[in-house]
């Protein structure tokens, strides 16, 4: 359970707050069509997918119920 809980904590967000800016650096076009404004905004929505997955991990945990063998 540690290694989902930091993927999603560290990983994903990790990938997506560095990959964005480091296009914008590179001079290379985002994928899919995205604006190039999304550049500043690439951190904040990294953070943002960190809280939102630390939160459904804990609600997560305080409902988990072992099979008890």
């Amino acid at each position: 359970m540690r290694l989902l809980y930091d993927f999603f904590i560290f990983v994903i967000p990790l990938a997506f707050g560095s990959f964005v800016p480091a296009c914008y650096l590179l001079g290379k076009h985002l994928p899919f069509g995205l604006p190039g404004e999304i550049v500043f905004a690439a951190p904040l929505l990294a953070l943002a997918f960190a809280m939102v997955s630390r939160v459904i991990w804990q609600f997560g945990v305080r409902r988990y119920q072992s099979t008890g063998s």
